[in-house]
């Protein structure tokens, strides 16, 4: 399960390929008689790829599953990781057209109502009808599917089923760099499991992971800012101000997520032995001697959330051809740091790879 849905990641860079961030930056550029065609054009190119895509998928399934070694038994799984990656890719553009148009409180409870069906079919798929890891990908599918039926009036009321060639080149031209750039930001995210299990062993592997996990509430901070920001940059691009206002975002951010790493890292043995329920703590006890990585985790997404914000400069200038080399960079990084200190320091040296990758990211877009 784990396995396979590694693969996740790598291939919703290749279903959407930079399409969602080229339509938010043209659509919120363009003229209300011009909106359905940017928002179609995106749509429709994005949905016909992607069912194209997952045809493939179905259709050489099994050659897919000899290549990723996947055991027979798993291989018809492979069918519903094309569906899921299809429907996912689909509602992409609805989704950020909600966030252009500041529905915030529609896009938050569309999201949560996805995660909540996902995990109340697991409970009942799994616990009930003991259907084991098929389980998973089913609540997926379903969860992914409803998400889309709901959005379907949202859909509808943009769509002219058109597209324009000329924007979609320029769109294309605009997207394209994001697909190197997320597949070195996909290998930042991951490529440290196998390098840590290479070097140390399972039991270390074990106790690193459990307490990266705990990078969350920072990496959360950072996910809900880049989803603001986005729609906030593009629509105030154009103001006199743009660079003083971008300025003082930025100095803000900084300044929050400082003081929620201080806090953090102070309280975080409290905080990852806190047991929310009798014998129930964040990560178990015998995970716990790894957890002063969190603070060298915490700080890594502080930069990360730099570089998002730096994003804005190339976002808007069109510079998007940029990002696969500073994106490069940081997974090269990655890479040979994890070489370097984890004979050394350990885990400490995998957490130190993390926040030097994400370092290099934000001083090369700040550059």
């Amino acid at each position: 399960y784990s396995y396979i849905y590694a693969f996740l990641g790598f291939f919703n860079v290749v279903y959407i390929y930079g399409m969602d961030a080229a339509f938010m930056k043209y659509h919120s550029l363009a003229e209300d008689s011009e909106k359905k065609d940017t928002f179609s054009t995106p749509f429709l190119f994005v949905a016909v790829t992607s069912i194209i895509f997952s045809a493939l998928f179905l259709i050489f399934r099994f050659d897919i599953g000899n290549f990723l070694q996947i055991q027979n038994e798993y291989k018809n799984l492979i069918s519903y990781f094309s569906l899921i990656l299809l429907f996912d890719a689909i509602v992409l553009i609805p989704f950020a057209n909600l966030r252009l148009q500041r529905k915030a409180k529609k896009f938050a409870f569309l999201k949560i109502l996805n995660i909540i069906l996902n995990l109340v079919l697991n409970i009942v798929l799994i616990l009930y009808f003991k259907t084991g890891i098929e389980g998973i990908f089913i609540s997926n599918l379903a969860a992914s599917v409803f998400t889309l039926l709901i959005l379907l009036p949202e859909i509808y009321s943009n769509l002219n089923f058109k597209i324009v060639s000329g924007k979609l080149k320029r769109m294309l031209k605009f997207a394209l760099p994001y697909l190197p750039a997320g597949f070195a930001s996909m290998i930042v995210s991951v490529i440290d499991v196998p390098i840590v299990r290479f070097l140390t062993n399972d039991e270390t592997l074990g106790i690193y992971r459990a307490n990266y996990k705990l990078g969350i509430f920072m990496m959360l901070v950072v996910s809900m800012f880049q989803y603001a920001w986005q729609p906030f940059f593009l629509s105030n691009a154009k103001e006199k101000d743009a660079k003083e206002l971008f300025s003082k975002v930025l100095t803000l951010f900084v300044v929050a997520a400082s003081l929620l790493w201080v806090v953090l890292s102070l309280f975080i043995d409290n905080i990852a032995s806190f047991e929310f329920l009798p014998g129930r703590s964040l990560i178990g006890k015998e995970y716990l001697s790894g957890v002063h990585i969190v603070p060298i985790i915490l700080l890594g997404y502080l930069f990360f959330g730099m570089y998002v914000n730096f994003q804005a400069g190339l976002y808007i200038e069109e510079k998007t051809k940029y990002f696969p080399l500073v994106t490069g960079l940081g997974a090269a990084a990655n890479v040979i740091v994890n070489f370097l200190l984890i004979p050394v320091w350990g885990i400490y040296g995998a957490a130190a790879a993390t926040l030097v990758s994400y370092f290099v990211m934000a001083a090369g877009l700040f550059i």
